[in-house]
C-alpha cells in the first residue's frame, strides 16, 4: 500500500521514516562523504523537519504486511523526485513498486 504522509498522520509513522531516513544516510552514504557530513545531515533529519517539509514537497509511504518498508520524496510543481529510501533487507520489488507508483503521479 502506498500513502501521502500529511501533518495529520500519526507520530509513529512520521517516526518510522526518520528511523529509515538516518539509517540510509549512515548506511548508503557514509563511504561517500566525510564523517562529519554524515553527522551533520543526521542531526538534521527529525520530524518536525519532515513535518516543515510537507509544505513544499510530497512525501509517500511504502507499507508492506503493514510494515513501513520505505518512502520517497518528490514536487509535482518542479517534477523533480528528491529521494527514494527503504529498509535495508526490504525486497527489491517493493522499490519498483514504489517507483511505478510515483511515475503514475508525477
Amino acid at each position: 500500500m502506498i500513502y501521502k504522509l500529511t501533518e495529520k498522520t500519526e507520530l509513529k509513522t512520521f517516526q518510522k521514516i526518520v528511523d529509515i531516513h538516518r539509517l540510509c544516510i549512515s548506511q548508503s552514504n557514509a563511504p561517500f562523504y566525510p564523517p562529519e557530513v554524515i553527522e551533520e545531515w543526521l542531526g538534521e533529519v527529525n520530524i518536525e523537519d519532515t513535518k516543515n517539509q510537507l509544505k513544499y514537497t510530497t512525501w509517500v509511504v511504502l507499507e508492506r504486511d503493514n510494515n513501513i518498508v520505505g518512502f520517497a520524496q518528490y514536487s509535482l510543481p518542479d517534477r523533480e523526485l528528491y529521494q527514494i529510501y527503504k529498509e535495508k533487507d526490504t525486497e527489491k520489488n517493493c522499490m519498483n513498486m514504489l517507483k511505478r507508483s510515483l511515475r503514475r503521479i508525477i
